[in-house]
C-alpha cells in the first residue's frame, strides 16, 4: 500500500508536466497497471454475471499468462516509452529514475556479490606436498606449531623429488601463505567471497613478502601463528556462529596482516628516537597504525584486490573492523581494553549490538596475539626465546645510541624467563 501511494504521489508531480502529445494512456501503460487492470476487468464482469461477454481478447489473456510464466510483473519498461515516444531529455532522466526506483521497491535488493556472483569456486588446484598436507591436518589443534611447519617446509623444499606444491612459486614454503590459504578454504572464504586462488595466493604472498624476515619474531611466521590462534577460536571453539561471514573474514584478514612491515622495534624506542613513523602517526600506536595502513593498502591493490565483490557498504564497515582490531593490538591500550571487557561480561554480551561484537573480535585477535604463551612449554619457549632475542636486539641499539636500556632488553642483565612473566602479564 505504501508503495501504491507513493507511486500517485510521484504521478501526480510528473503527469502535469509531461507533454500529453508525447506519452498518453494509448501509447504507454505500465505492465503492472495492465495486469490489474484485466483483471479487474474479468472480476467486475464476471460479477454481473457477464461471463460469457468478458470482451476480453485472446492477446490479452496471452499477456497475462506471460506476465506470469516470466516474473516480468515489475520489469523495468523504460526502453519501451523510449521506442514508442519522443521523450525530452530532462522528462526522460526522471521517468528512468521513476520506474528504476518501483522496481527496487517490489524485488528483493541483491547484494553486489549476488549480482555480478560469477560461477562457483572450482575445486581448489592447489595440491600440497604429501607431508604439509599431512600437518595441515592437525590445523584443528591448538597444539598446532607454526614454527615445526616451517621446519617440514624446509625439509620438504631441499627434496627435489617432493615438490612443495603443483603451484612452483618459492613463496609457497612460507607458513603465512599455505596456512592462510588452508584456512581461507576451511572457513569457505574464498567461496563466499568470490576470491580466486590466483588472487589469494599473490596477496598472501605480498603479504608474506612485506613482513621482515629478519626479526626473530615480529615476522610473518608470528602472523601465521596468529592467524591459527583466530581460527581455532573462530571454527573449533564455535565462537564463529554469532558473526556475519563479513566479520570472520575481517578478523581473519586483521589477524594476517595485523603487524605487516613491523620494524622489529617498540613503539617507545620509535618515539624517542623520532623516528619517521613517529611523526606520519603523532606517536600514537604508531607501528600499529602503520601495519592497519600498509595491510589496507595491500589487501586493495588492483593486482590482488581481496574485497573486489564487496558492497561499498561491506567495504566501509571491513575497512572500519580492521582499523579497529589492527589498532587494538597496541600493548598500551591493553589494560583499557581488558578492563572493558572484564566490565562488560559480567552484563551479558549482547550479540545484536554492532559494538559488543566488534569488542568480542578485537579480544578475539588480541588473544591470539599472545596467544603462543598458552600452547604448551615446548611451543612457548620457542616463541619466548624469539621474543627476548627481539627484545635484546632493541637493547643493544639504544645503548649504541647512547639511550637508556628499556627494562628487560639488557642481555646483559634480563633474564628470559622473567621477561616472558612481564610480557605474559
Amino acid at each position: 500500500g505504501c508503495h501504491i501511494a507513493v507511486m500517485l504521489i510521484r504521478l501526480l508531480w510528473i503527469v502535469p508536466r509531461l507533454n500529453r502529445s508525447y506519452i498518453h494512456t494509448q501509447q504507454y501503460e505500465p505492465v503492472s497497471t495492465r495486469s490489474l487492470r484485466i483483471l479487474q476487468e474479468f472480476r467486475d464482469r464476471s460479477i454481473c454475471g457477464l461471463e460469457s461477454d468478458l470482451g476480453l481478447k485472446s492477446e490479452d489473456i496471452d499477456f497475462i499468462i506471460g506476465v506470469i510464466r516470466n516474473d516480468k510483473l515489475y520489469q523495468n519498461h523504460f526502453q519501451e516509452i523510449q521506442d514508442k515516444t519522443e521523450i525530452e531529455n530532462d522528462q526522460a532522466i526522471f521517468l528512468k529514475h521513476f520506474f528504476s526506483d518501483q522496481t527496487a521497491n517490489t524485488t528483493p535488493t541483491k547484494s553486489k556479490k549476488e549480482t555480478e556472483m560469477p560461477s562457483p569456486t572450482p575445486k581448489s588446484h592447489v595440491e600440497f606436498s604429501s607431508d604439509v598436507k599431512a600437518y595441515l591436518s592437525f590445523c584443528d589443534d591448538w597444539s598446532f606449531d607454526i614454527l615445526k611447519l616451517q621446519d617440514i617446509i624446509d625439509q620438504t623444499v631441499k627434496s627435489s623429488s617432493s615438490p612443495l606444491s603443483q603451484i612452483s612459486s618459492s613463496s609457497l614454503s612460507s607458513p603465512l601463505v599455505i596456512v592462510g590459504f588452508h584456512i581461507f578454504q576451511k572457513l569457505e572464504l574464498s567461496k563466499t567471497f568470490q576470491i580466486k586462488e590466483s588472487t589469494l595466493i599473490s596477496w598472501l604472498s605480498s603479504v608474506d613478502e612485506a613482513y621482515i624476515s629478519t626479526n626473530p619474531y615480529h615476522n610473518s611466521m608470528h602472523a601465521a601463528d596468529v592467524l591459527h590462534g583466530v581460527y581455532f577460536h573462530l571454527a573449533c571453539a564455535g565462537l564463529a556462529k554469532p558473526f556475519s561471514p563479513l566479520e570472520v573474514f575481517a578478523c581473519v584478514v586483521s589477524a594476517i596482516i595485523h603487524d605487516i612491515g613491523h620494524l622489529g622495534l617498540t613503539n617507545g624506542f620509535l618515539k624517542m628516537t623520532r623516528h619517521d613513523l613517529a611523526i606520519n602517526y603523532n606517536d600514537i600506536s604508531i607501528l600499529e597504525n602503520m601495519h592497519a595502513s600498509k595491510g589496507w593498502r595491500l589487501c586493495t591493490d588492483p593486482k590482488h584486490n581481496i574485497f573486489s565483490f564487496l558492497s561499498p557498504d561491506e567495504l566501509k564497515l571491513m575497512r572500519e573492523l580492521i582499523i579497529t582490531m589492527v589498532i587494538d593490538t597496541d600493548m598500551a591500550r591493553h589494560s583499557t581494553l581488558t578492563a572493558k571487557f572484564a566490565a562488560k561480561v559480567p552484563m551479558g554480551i549482547d550479540w545484536t549490538n554492532s559494538d559488543d561484537k566488534k569488542m568480542i573480535l578485537t579480544m578475539l585477535l588480541h588473544c591470539s596475539d599472545l596467544g603462543n604463551t598458552a600452547r604448551g612449554f615446548e611451543i612457548a619457549s620457542k616463541w619466548g626465546h624469539r621474543v627476548t632475542d627481539e627484545f635484546f636486539n632493541q637493547g643493544d641499539k639504544e645503548k649504541e645510541l647512547g639511550y637508556p636500556i628499556t627494562p628487560n632488553m639488557d642481555r646483559r642483565e634480563s633474564d628470559v624467563a622473567k621477561c616472558q612473566v612481564c610480557f605474559c602479564f
